[in-house]
């Protein structure tokens, strides 16, 4: 398990009536451990949302922790993608069930990118 700061646990998560869903991007870090793959987070508005763990809670990162969690975890940002939704809220109600349910984190299946499209897919989002 990752050593360096991580986040907290989106369970306690008790900002998500203020999103707004106005900032919507999928950020691509290097991996670390046995993800070679890399490591996808969800970044709406202020906050970055990932997956930590083998079986946890989603993780939230306020905005301004973000390059202590980049720094701490010898991760280096890939790239990002914008998206607009367009059912805002209901990104947001789903948003809500993924960080109410653990997540059980199978290298290949069921990954961090996995969260994201489960957020994403539902509403055909548009790239920007």
């Amino acid at each position: 398990m990752p050593e360096g700061y991580q986040g907290a646990s989106g369970k306690n998560f008790n900002q998500l009536n203020a999103l707004t869903f106005n900032v919507v991007e999928a950020v691509v870090v290097s991996g670390d451990g046995p993800n070679f793959c890399g490591h996808m987070i969800l970044r709406v508005d202020d906050f970055y949302f990932h997956i930590s763990g083998v079986y946890n809670y989603p993780m939230v990162i306020p905005k301004d922790k973000f390059n202590k969690y980049i720094k701490e975890n010898e991760k280096t940002e890939l790239f990002r993608t914008k998206r607009i939704l367009k059912n805002k809220t209901a990104a947001k109600d789903k948003l809500k069930s993924l960080l109410s349910d653990k997540w059980l984190w199978l290298i290949i299946p069921n990954n961090c990118t996995d969260l994201l499209k489960k957020l994403l897919e539902q509403e055909k989002m548009i790239l920007v």
